[in-house]
């Protein structure tokens, strides 16, 4: 595809690979018109040019190989920022010429200059395609989650996705199960000093390696600063956490599974045709 990049050690076990993109005054009033966050086509344009390459699915997704935690950042959760060159973790970030065999030395080498991809016309016509159709659907999944939360009598905490979450996540997870955690804590009443000690508990059963308490405790403070938040099986279905039984899913599906009852057999096949 001709895109521009720059590789880079990480001073840990994995290689970053930048792309910096750019879009036309046009293409960007185009984006701003449907609300495109630049998150949005950031996953967008990771994802396709894995499909283009190739790449297993089985591949992609947080903690893994390809992995979607690192391209997943906003303002708001600073877990998986682009670290800088040089960095100020425990080893430097430098620039490559080529993936190694091994690790590489610590010396550090910045790049000379960053060249923008200027984005194809008929690309992002193909994204803002697929963002209104993934817009609608996610506009109709929330208010099944709104409504849901409204039914939901349980525990936040105990839903089994939860659980998993608590028992401990592997690095390129822990950061998406912190804020999991913490919202769990929020929607079930916990407050805030205690929501923080249970972060810590969670914090103490994931792999110590390259993160710190104040990361997990960010997604405590800022959850509980937010006025309205309602619970999304996204962020654990991202995970691949989901599991039955589940309380949650059935106060989400609660009308469709009584009409399935009223009408089981053809409302059956007309669901999942749907779906």
């Amino acid at each position: 595809m001709n895109i521009p990049y720059i590789t880079a050690y990480t001073g840990g076990r994995g290689v970053h690979i930048h792309v910096f993109f750019n879009l036309s005054e046009d293409q960007k009033r185009k984006c701003t018109k449907i609300d495109v966050m630049p998150k949005d086509l950031r996953i967008w344009l990771f994802q396709h040019v894995l499909q283009e390459a190739g790449v297993s699915p089985k591949l992609i997704g947080p903690g893994k190989p390809f992995d979607t935690a690192c391209v997943n950042w906003n303002d708001e959760g600073k877990g998986h920022l682009v670290r800088i060159f040089g960095g100020k973790k425990r080893q430097h970030k430098t620039m490559l010429s080529e993936i190694p065999e091994e690790k590489p030395k610590d010396d550090i080498t910045f790049p000379d200059h960053v060249e923008l991809w200027k984005i194809p016309e008929k690309l992002c016509q193909k994204f803002i395609e697929y963002f209104k159709r993934s817009q609608k659907e996610r506009v109709e999944a929330s208010k099944r989650y709104h409504k849901a939360s409204s039914n939901f009598t349980g525990k936040y905490l105990n839903l089994p996705c939860v659980q998993k979450v608590l028992g401990g996540l592997p690095e390129g997870r822990r950061n998406a199960g912190a804020r999991i955690a913490a919202i769990a804590c929020r929607l079930d009443g916990i407050p805030q000093k205690d929501a923080e000690k249970i972060l810590l508990e969670y914090a103490g059963n994931c792999s110590q390696e390259n993160i710190s308490e104040s990361e997990y405790l960010g997604w405590v403070n800022w959850i509980y600063t937010q006025k309205k938040i309602f619970w999304n099986c996204r962020f654990c279905k991202d995970l691949e956490l989901c599991a039955e039984p589940c309380t949650f899913r059935e106060a989400a599906f609660k009308d469709i599974f009584l009409k399935m009852r009223k009408f089981p057999a053809n409302f059956f096949y007309l669901f999942l045709t749907k779906t």
